[in-house]
């Protein structure tokens, strides 16, 4: 189907219709009298992209390193639990090495004092 001239001027009419576009074309909704204009202004526009993905790869790179340092943090934390928890049974591990020390020696006292009361009554009769 070959385009006439005519067919692209009733296209062009009717989505200026649709668009409710009366006055010449500004460059406002993308219609340009001059298509240096129109070339400008893609220009422009490219380099409003272009800032607006730099922004986009900055904040995604902000979150990553964020993220990164909340690990760290994570794990610094973990590693002084784990220590605190270590010390803790250590510290425990002596009491209970010096308790049942005390208690050994108690019970050898123990022993001997029962020794020396039946010495004593052995003695005495």
């Amino acid at each position: 189907m070959p385009i006439s001239e005519n067919m692209v001027q009733e296209i062009v009419q009717e989505v200026m219709a649709k668009m409710q576009i009366a006055d010449a074309p500004t460059g406002k909704h993308g219609i340009f009298k001059e298509m240096n204009d129109a070339i400008e202004a893609a220009k422009k526009s490219q380099l409003i992209v272009k800032k607006i993905i730099l922004v986009i790869i900055l904040m995604l790179s902000l979150s990553k390193v964020i993220f990164f340092l909340m690990f760290l943090i994570s794990m610094t934390l973990l590693l002084v639990i784990r220590l605190i928890l270590v010390m803790m049974i250590s510290r425990l591990w002596i009491l209970l090495r010096i308790m049942n020390h005390t208690w050994h020696y108690m019970l050898k006292i123990m022993d001997y004092t029962f020794m020396i009361r039946l010495l004593k009554i052995v003695v005495s009769i």
